[in-house]
């Protein structure tokens, strides 16, 4: 069985890791964004127009394929293959370790944040 590891610090379940049984050890972070009291949003937690246009601007993503109608974009990013949902999921692929990841989500969180639609 592939060992799967869920939340990060304290009780955050928002994070769960899947390490792929497979020899090339890559990780696997899925994220949902919720909203500022822990609950997870039906509606969309990304304006999918502004997530799109601040995907196609950040330097260092090979591809970034996005669609405004949907909502979801899908970005080469070195070995990493990330998916961005308008709910606010975000799953990085082949990440090379934990660390990797957490930075890349970092990265993208923090780059994303004007696209949040505010609904405190």
């Amino acid at each position: 069985m592939c060992p799967v590891k869920e939340g990060n610090k304290g009780d955050d379940k928002r994070m769960m890791e899947v390490t792929p049984c497979t020899e090339e050890g890559y990780v696997t972070l899925e994220y949902t964004l919720k909203s500022s009291e822990g609950i997870e949003r039906k509606e969309p937690y990304f304006d999918p127009v502004k997530m799109c246009n601040i995907l196609k601007k950040i330097q260092g993503f090979s591809s970034v394929r996005c669609s405004n109608e949907i909502g979801y974009a899908i970005i080469e990013y070195g070995d990493k293959r990330i998916h961005v949902w308008k709910q606010g999921k975000i799953i990085i692929r082949h990440a090379k370790d934990r660390n990797d990841a957490t930075k890349t989500l970092e990265m993208l969180s923090k780059a994303l944040s004007p696209a949040a639609i505010d609904k405190t």
